[in-house]
């Protein structure tokens, strides 16, 4: 490749997954990530009392309450003193949630996916 083709070729693209997941909260709705919130939090608490057949699904609604409660405090990112306190711990919370929730998730996948194929 030449000088000319490379500096007219398209830089890579440099973002991370949190860049990308963080832009989608910030293009999402209020309403919506309530929603997720809520789905996410009672569908975690019935899957521990209810319905623990399905304890892999838990990583999916983890991740929805993970990704709106950081969304909603994002939205707070400006906020000062006691507020802007809470709402930070929020963020780190949450993305500590998501990102526990994501390994488990791949985990429980490739354990259901080998789990049969090992037997």
């Amino acid at each position: 490749m030449t000088q000319a083709e490379h500096a007219r070729s398209p830089a890579p693209d440099t973002r991370t997954l949190g860049d990308v997941v963080a832009g989608l909260a910030r293009r999402t709705p209020d309403a919506a990530l309530v929603v997720c919130v809520v789905t996410g939090v009672v569908g975690t608490a019935l899957i521990a009392i209810l319905l623990r057949a399905v304890w892999w699904l838990t990583p999916v609604v983890l991740l929805a309450a993970a990704f709106g409660t950081w969304g909603i405090a994002d939205r707070e990112r400006g906020a000062l003193g006691a507020r802007g306190t809470v709402f930070r711990f929020l963020r780190v919370l949450a993305a500590l949630v998501g990102g526990a929730a994501a390994a488990f998730a791949a985990v429980t996948l490739f354990a259901l996916i080998v789990g049969p194929l090992i037997s």
